[in-house]
């Protein structure tokens, strides 16, 4: 857990075999899906069993995008011809940081 806001939290997630669907079954099966992940379970009537307040700011999340809220931060691998490991980062997409500060701000709302 990088950061908790109640029913979302923000999560590292390092995957093995580098198929991205186990990260979704997966936070599904712990009851946790990814949100914006409408085929398992992390779209807006995900929200709808939680308080108004909460499921008001799930929505919105959810509304404000039309993806999965997914983010391949890094990836490694053995290059092919020089045969040394490279490593590829990327900064979060404006989208799930504009979220983020979202929430980060309901939280601080709630204290």
């Amino acid at each position: 857990t990088i950061e908790s806001f109640g029913i979302i939290t923000y999560v590292k997630v390092i995957i093995e075999t580098g198929r991205t669907h186990q990260i979704r079954i997966h936070m599904q099966y712990v009851g946790h899906p990814v949100v914006g992940d409408a085929t398992y379970g992390g779209g807006k009537r995900y929200f709808g069993s939680h308080s108004k307040q909460i499921a008001d700011l799930g929505k919105q999340i959810v509304s404000r995008t039309n993806r999965q809220m997914l983010h391949a931060h890094c990836i490694r691998f053995r290059h092919p011809f020089l045969g040394r490991e490279l490593e590829i980062k990327a900064p979060l997409a404006d989208d799930i940081e504009s979220n983020l500060e979202i929430l980060r701000n309901a939280s601080k709302r709630d204290e």
